[in-house]
């Protein structure tokens, strides 16, 4: 299963207009020096514009037959990837953050991950390999700290990714009956904050 919690543009790694390999672009991977990091697709999407945020328990993540380049496999596998972008906008005047919880920072099987190109803003994609239990919560505001948006993921005990903005987190956890490792806020304050950032680990 695959999950992506934003849309991504499909787009042609190759300049040639005859090919027909399709791939999103998760930002920069910065090594001895950078290049586009791009994920190939499978060809189901070669018609395709958008992969849309939603989960697809039809992909996951590997490598073709084993070898070859990181890409998205049209596979059934009961492990869940997610793909998480703290991209908001092209605007680059947008920083973007992704959290985990305290103390589970290095339980989280990062596979890869993308960095922002210059001139985008600052954010960053992680392309992880979820467990039970995993939360991220993830937010973009200006260096200023306006304009601030808020979302939550959260990995349930059959795998499955429950999403939902900074107000709904106590709910979520009260329809899933779990209890959060973590500080939730049930404020009626729309200005509190559900969580307590000092909990939570930014990538």
């Amino acid at each position: 299963m695959l999950y992506f919690n934003k849309p991504f543009r499909i787009e042609r790694p190759s300049p040639n207009p005859r090919s027909k390999n399709r791939g999103i672009s998760i930002g920069l991977c910065k090594n001895l020096r950078e290049y586009r990091h791009l994920l190939k697709l499978p060809p189901g999407f070669a018609n395709k514009r958008h992969v849309e945020a939603r989960l697809y328990p039809e992909l996951t993540i590997g490598r073709e037959q084993g070898h070859g380049p990181l890409r998205i496999l049209a596979e059934e596998d009961t492990r869940t990837f997610m793909i998480i972008t703290s991209r908001l906008t092209n605007d680059s005047d947008f920083v973007g953050n992704i959290r985990v919880p305290r103390g589970r920072e290095e339980e989280i099987k990062v596979i890869t991950r993308g960095i922002a190109p210059p001139g985008t803003g600052q954010w960053f994609t992680l392309v992880v390999q979820a467990k039970p239990g995993d939360a991220f919560y993830v937010n973009w505001n200006r260096p200023d700290g306006s304009d601030a948006m808020t979302e939550f993921y959260y990995v349930d005990e059959r795998n499955m990714v429950h999403s939902c903005d900074q107000s709904g987190i106590p709910g979520l956890f009260t329809d899933l009956g779990v209890t959060p490792p973590f500080t939730v806020r049930d404020d009626r304050d729309p200005l509190v904050s559900r969580i307590d950032r000092h909990e939570w680990f930014k990538f």
